[in-house]
């Protein structure tokens, strides 16, 4: 996981403000996790 999200940019924010630092951070997750489920659908890997 760490070596995807680094892929997209790393952990590094440049943002000023706690909240806007979560919300990117959030959003950055929540990308690596679609490309991850897309992966998964195209491999047809049965995750759950």
């Amino acid at each position: 996981m760490f070596a995807g999200l680094a892929e997209m940019g790393g952990k590094g924010l440049r943002t000023i403000g706690l909240a806007r630092a979560t919300l990117q951070l959030n959003w950055k997750v929540a990308a690596y996790n679609l490309r991850r489920l897309v992966y998964l659908k195209e491999a047809r890997v049965e995750a759950f």
